[in-house]
């Protein structure tokens, strides 16, 4: 990567924190109350990145109310959230090397983000902060903007489709982070897209940074 990255927002579920496997389990159980009794890929398949889409696609009636009840069930599991590894050495050691680091969080409050870093300087954003939904240019663009830095010397690193999208959609520059244990929430789709660039172990930032 030629150009000077001074500022690195990253994504939170699924690229900082181990939160998948959770999410596919308050799905599941949320699902489950309205015998909906779905097989993990079914949820992953239809569900993952369009909540409401894939409600709608099982005819789940009151899909907007449905999925405030799933994110009710997903905050439950809270406590049991870890981070992936090599993330809090990685993220020390750029704010060592003077970056200026951000983490998006649209879902929630992000209270439990801060105690897991251990790093004062991260600034988080949530959903207060940033109108809008993924993959929606805007949503990055406004965290550029809250972060301090402009786009061209900014890094996004994320870890879906969306993610993706809304990093090209916003003209900055995009990382993805894909370990193997993340394949099976569909993200090995983003191995077939062109020009993107993936990495499996996060220390490999570091490399890129």
């Amino acid at each position: 990567m030629a150009k000077s990255i001074d500022y690195v927002l990253f994504d939170w579920d699924g690229c900082l924190a181990r939160t998948m496997h959770l999410l596919l389990r308050a799905l599941k159980t949320e699902l489950g109350k309205q015998d909906l009794r779905l097989t993990d890929k079914q949820v992953i398949r239809y569900m993952f990145g369009n909540w409401l889409g894939g409600l709608r696609y099982w005819g789940v009636a009151d899909a907007e109310e449905t999925v405030v009840k799933i994110k009710e069930e997903y905050d439950k599991k809270k406590g049991e959230v870890k981070l992936y590894a090599g993330v809090k050495e990685t993220l020390r050691r750029l704010v060592k090397r003077g970056k200026r680091l951000g983490v998006i969080k649209l879902e929630g409050d992000g209270n439990e983000i801060r105690p897991l870093l251990g790093i004062e300087s991260v600034q988080i954003f949530t959903g207060r902060d940033l109108a809008g939904e993924k993959p929606e240019a805007k949503v990055l663009e406004r965290a550029v903007e809250l972060l301090g830095g402009r786009k061209a010397e900014t890094l996004w690193v994320g870890n879906s489709v969306n993610d993706l999208e809304m990093g090209r959609g916003a003209g900055v520059e995009t990382v993805i982070f894909c370990p193997a244990e993340n394949e099976k929430f569909g993200n090995s789709k983003i191995l077939e897209a062109e020009g993107v660039r993936v990495i499996g172990e996060f220390r490999e930032l570091l490399k890129i940074v």
